[in-house]
């Protein structure tokens, strides 16, 4: 069988999506960041709050509106479409570059998930890192106003946000029009007025708690200056279709694996219950930072029956495409090889007594090799 193998230019290599990740310049408070960053909240036109059950394979969508966060998830706090949530890392869901940007945020790091290049990726965190200075330019705003006049400001905006239970956030926008506010009331309740959605109509009561948890809260990060840095890409999808042969054909997983093992690569194949045959590779490049001191970082191939390929690689795009490589030029000397012959080992009914012969002499011969 003729096999031909396509192999693209390194311009053309280029992934399906790319997991960035990067340093925070200092640390944060994850907790009040997933408590108390805006979210806009998505419902459907009966006023029905639109969530993402957990476990779903669906994704979040992009719906339009650029650069808002629509859902922030991070221990026992769910806050906009996402229900699943880490206790690690708050997940931050991000509607920017005219998709659904998933986010990753830790104390000290950011990683961002789908993506296409390193500089979308450092886009992404240059939006959060902006989302995250305007939070702390509103706790410091709010810590300027003496307490008197902010008790005042609470209880008018305890009536404002009511009417036979609590407001949404457009009906707010449109009372507060209508009101005549200092401005510094004003701000005041603009800030207020983004956290009204994170509650159901007869959940007033703990949307003032919220508040006036609010209004305590001084710093979330530790420094002066908040910013990334040390980025590097955490791993990159590639969706590889080299092959070009006739119909319906399949890659022979069976002949591949051991090939493969037997020039030196760690190589995995499980028959019916595998994907296809899993192969790694080390990967060379160092990673920045404390965290990645002890990790073992490889290229993981998936080659499929069909002939496609999933490369997932946690490198620079060099190293992804010199690995790439590789694994192209190794399956040109793959089909090279001379074909097996299972030919005789199939059994034929309308030759019992043939076959039967045949299999006795192949048993014998496998037989004298075995030494007990």
């Amino acid at each position: 069988m003729t096999v031909e193998i396509d192999i693209v230019s390194y311009e053309d290599h280029k992934p399906a999506t790319v997991t960035v990740a990067g340093y925070l310049s200092t640390t944060i408070d994850t907790m009040k960041v997933a408590e108390y960053l805006p979210v806009g909240h998505v419902f459907d036109d009966s006023g029905k709050r639109l969530k993402l059950q957990s476990g779903s394979r669906k994704k979040i969508e992009y719906l339009g509106v650029e650069g808002v966060v629509i859902s922030v998830c991070f221990k026992h706090v769910r806050r906009g479409m996402r229900t699943g949530a880490m206790s690690n890392m708050a997940s931050i869901d991000i509607q920017y570059l005219e998709k659904n940007i998933h986010v990753k945020l830790s104390d000290s790091s950011v990683t961002s998930v789908g993506t296409k290049t390193i500089k979308e990726g450092k886009r992404v965190f240059n939006h959060i890192t902006l989302s995250i200075k305007k939070l702390q330019d509103n706790l410091t705003f709010l810590s300027t106003i003496c307490k008197n006049n902010m008790e005042s400001y609470i209880d008018k905006f305890i009536d404002l946000s009511y009417e036979d239970g609590l407001v949404r956030e457009s009906r707010l926008i449109e009372i507060l029009n209508h009101t005549k506010l200092t401005d510094e009331e004003e701000r005041v309740f603009d800030i207020f007025g983004r956290y009204v959605n994170d509650f159901d109509f007869d959940e007033h009561p703990e949307m003032i708690e919220k508040i006036r948890e609010l209004v305590k809260i001084k710093k979330i990060y530790s420094g002066e200056k908040l910013e990334f840095r040390d980025v590097t890409i955490y791993n990159s999808v590639f969706h590889v279709n080299p092959l070009r042969t006739e119909k319906n054909f399949r890659m022979p997983l069976y002949l591949l694996a051991p090939f493969l093992l037997k020039i030196g690569l760690i190589v995995s194949f499980h028959n019916w219950k595998s994907e296809g045959v899993n192969i790694c590779i080390d990967s060379e490049e160092e990673k920045p930072g404390p965290n990645h001191a002890n990790k073992e970082y490889k290229h993981r191939f998936v080659i499929h029956e069909t002939g496609k390929i999933r490369q997932c690689s946690p490198s620079n795009k060099r190293e992804a495409y010199k690995n790439y490589l590789g694994i192209m030029n190794l399956l040109k000397i793959f089909f090279k090889q001379k074909d097996i012959n299972f030919e005789e080992y199939i059994y034929d009914e309308d030759k019992k007594d043939k076959n039967n012969k045949k299999l006795e002499k192949l048993v014998g011969r496998a037989m004298k090799k075995i030494n007990y």
